[in-house]
């Protein structure tokens, strides 16, 4: 998600990185007692210095539903997974991809879609403004997003219809020198 927004106030929580996850457990408090429930007794605020989870703070303390921001260096795949006896909440974020562009995951993979896009397959991935709008609508969910070109540059400004939530992206021609009509592909995300 582009960014986390307080529980109950809406208000953008200021947390370190690039891309965000929000994490809601239901039944928990931080601050409140609430019997039967044991509060949360850790810090509102961890930062951690690690190469992708850079910050976690609590952004939701509200009727018995406890929210924790995490902000990341990029974007990036997790699980979630609930450990008992005690319990907890394990948020396991991957590790940095050797091949840092989207949609495909691998050179070997853009080449494949390549010779597809060459034999008229895929046609979306023909347009830098095309793919820029599906990385918005797979990623971040959104289901009428706003693609804006930035004049003179390979970078698009992404919003969704009705929300204050922006990503700015950057769709490159993969194989420029290869191929008369290069797939198109985000290299980089802010």
């Amino acid at each position: 998600m582009p960014v986390v927004r307080a529980d109950p106030s809406d208000k953008v929580v200021p947390l370190k990185g690039r891309s965000f996850l929000q994490v809601v457990v239901h039944g928990a408090v931080a601050r409140w007692s609430a019997t039967p429930i044991t509060p949360y007794g850790g810090p509102s605020t961890v930062t951690p210095g690690y190469p992708t989870l850079k910050q976690v703070s609590i952004s939701g303390d509200f009727e018995a539903v406890l929210s924790f921001g995490v902000g990341l260096a990029r974007t990036a795949g997790f699980q979630v997974t609930r450990l008992r006896s005690p319990d907890r909440l394990v948020v396991d974020v991957a590790e940095s991809p050797t091949w840092r562009k989207w949609p495909d995951y691998s050179l070997a993979a853009a080449r494949v879609v390549q010779t597809s896009f060459d034999q008229g397959h895929r046609p979306w991935q023909g347009s830098g403004q095309s793919v820029a709008w599906s990385y918005a609508f797979a990623v971040y969910g959104w289901n009428k997003p706003v693609v804006t070109p930035v004049p003179g540059t390979d970078t698009y400004r992404l919003t969704h219809q009705g929300s204050s939530d922006k990503v700015t992206v950057r769709a490159v021609r993969q194989f420029p020198t290869t191929s008369r009509y290069s797939i198109f592909e985000i290299t980089d995300t802010r």
